[in-house]
């Protein structure tokens, strides 16, 4: 299976066959750590380039601040069993993200 992208195409023609979807987790406000200025506005700017260009459609609304709990954050995830083998999904997250011993980056929700 050639999954191989061609740079010279626009669009969606980029990315060919099966439907595009997004998970876009932007969270600003913690309870116990400073507050970002940029991250909902990064995971919103994102969104729209990959829905307005690429024709992603999101997963879910986007998840902000209160509302990227763990518990919406693992939600979204299990709406993936509606994408076939042929979909893409993209997950961009815009926030804390802290090393846990033996993993490489976990992401820190709202909490």
């Amino acid at each position: 299976m050639d999954r191989a992208i061609d740079v010279n195409k626009q669009g969606t023609e980029l990315l060919g066959k099966g439907k595009n979807y997004l998970l876009a987790i932007g969270i600003n406000a913690y309870k116990h750590h400073p507050k970002l200025n940029n991250a909902v506005a990064d995971a919103e700017a994102f969104g729209t380039v990959l829905t307005k260009r690429y024709g992603f459609e999101h997963l879910i609304e986007p998840l902000t601040d209160n509302l990227a709990t763990q518990e919406a954050i693992f939600d979204a995830l299990h709406h993936c069993g509606k994408l076939k083998t042929e979909d893409r999904l993209v997950i961009f997250f815009s926030g804390f993200a802290r090393r846990l011993v033996g993993r490489r980056r976990t992401a820190l929700p709202f909490g």
